[in-house]
C-alpha cells in the first residue's frame, strides 16, 4: 500500500517534502497568527515569560529589531544558530556560526561540546554575544545561553523569536 501523501508538487515544479510543507506552514501561521504581538508596546505575548526565564538564568532577551540596528551599525558581536545543520543549511542570519544544541544538553554537556561551545563563543568573556534557534517555541537557544552564563560569559542575548522571527520581521518590513 502506498502512503497517501509522499511528495507535494507545487504548481512552479520545485519538489518540496511535506516536512518543507509544513515548516513554511508553521511561518505563514506565526506572521498571520491573531495575538504575536501585544496591543501594547509590538513585544510578542510571549515575551514576559521567556524573559522570566532569562532573568533566572543570568541572560537577557534581544528583539529582532535590536538585532536588526547591530547589523545596520556595525557594533561587533558574534552571533550562534543552535538549530540542526540541515536546517541553518536551509538559512540562517548573516555571519551566524552553527553549533547545534539539543534537550540532552540541558543537564550536562560533554567535553567535546563544550570545547566546541567556547571555540564558538570567543575567547572575550565580556563580548556580546547573540544566540538563536527556530522560534520562541523552540528550547534550544535557552538551554545554549544558559551554557554560555555557566561558563562565564557575561554579555549573553538570546533572540527568543529565533530564524521564524527574523523571517517574520523581514516579510514584514520589506515586502
Amino acid at each position: 500500500m502506498k502512503p497517501l501523501i509522499r511528495k507535494i508538487y507545487p504548481i512552479d515544479g520545485i519538489r518540496l517534502s511535506l516536512k518543507r510543507m509544513m515548516c513554511r506552514i508553521a511561518f505563514l501561521i506565526i506572521v498571520f497568527a491573531p495575538g504575536w504581538l501585544s496591543a501594547h508596546d509590538d513585544l510578542p505575548e510571549w515575551w514576559p515569560q521567556v524573559a522570566a526565564e532569562a532573568n533566572r538564568e543570568g541572560y537577557q532577551l534581544i528583539s529582532v529589531n535590536a538585532v536588526k540596528k547591530l547589523y545596520e551599525t556595525g557594533e561587533s558581536f558574534r552571533l550562534i544558530d543552535v538549530r540542526p545543520a540541515y536546517e541553518y543549511a536551509d538559512g540562517h542570519l548573516q555571519y551566524a556560526t552553527n553549533l547545534e544544541f539539543h534537550m540532552g544538553d540541558q543537564l550536562m554537556l560533554t567535553s567535546e561540546k563544550k570545547n566546541a561551545f567556547m571555540g564558538v563563543l570567543g575567547q572575550d568573556p565580556n563580548g556580546l554575544i547573540i544566540i538563536y534557534c527556530r522560534s520562541y517555541q523552540c528550547l534550544r537557544s535557552g538551554i545554549a545561553s544558559h551554557w554560555a552564563v555557566r561558563l562565564g560569559y557575561r554579555n549573553i542575548r538570546r533572540m527568543a523569536a529565533g530564524y521564524m522571527g527574523w523571517q517574520a520581521h523581514e516579510k514584514l518590513h520589506f515586502n
